[in-house]
């Protein structure tokens, strides 16, 4: 068997993903740190999987005085903390804002996330935010599934998005363009 690898090739990380559970303090903190040295030192963008937006402000003040520039980083499930005036606060600082409780009724979506997209479209900030869905259990899957899967799922974003009234410009981005912008951040932007 030969070993196609060459020693002298390097892989690099296309995206650092780190937990932040409320708090940075013990392990936490080292691993944190290590992570954004290593995008640091890398240029690769940061996912940050917040338990529900808690304490972000403490985390997003972190990120900052570290030297870690909010346009590239995506806060994860931010629509679970419905706080327009957080969000728009937040992106005007440059961080992207990802939601995903379309198909979770235990978040009330009709009351939580529609009401934040269209503010924040309304507000001005439709570059700053990012449709995803997450879909972690077998029986989510097999819902999405039998509704059309993937592609009805975003058809389905769709047409609630143009009954909201949203500016037309606007879905696009939200559905797709901004996670694709953000994809294609690269190393000193």
């Amino acid at each position: 068997m030969t070993n196609n690898i060459n020693k002298n090739d390097s892989i690099k990380a296309s995206i650092i993903k780190i937990p932040f559970i409320g708090t940075i303090e013990g392990q936490y903190l080292k691993l944190t740190r290590a992570a954004l040295n290593t995008s640091l030192s890398i240029g690769a963008p940061i996912l940050i999987h917040t338990d529900q937006g808690l304490n972000v402000e403490y985390l997003v003040d972190f990120l900052e005085d570290y030297g870690i520039n909010p346009g590239r980083v995506v806060l994860n499930h931010m629509d679970k903390k419905n706080d327009l005036d957080l969000h728009i606060k937040l992106a005007n600082k440059g961080y992207f804002l990802e939601y995903d409780t379309f198909m979770r009724e235990k978040y009330n979506p009709e009351k939580n996330l529609w009401v934040l997209i269209k503010g924040m479209i309304d507000e001005g900030f439709e570059n700053s935010i990012i449709a995803a869905s997450d879909l972690y259990q077998e029986s989510m899957w097999k819902i999405l599934s039998d509704k059309g899967g993937m592609p009805e799922f975003f058809n389905s974003i769709i047409i609630k998005l143009q009954n909201l009234h949203i500016n037309e410009n606007a879905i696009p981005k939200f559905i797709g363009g901004n996670a694709l912008n953000y994809l294609n951040i690269r190393e000193g932007d």
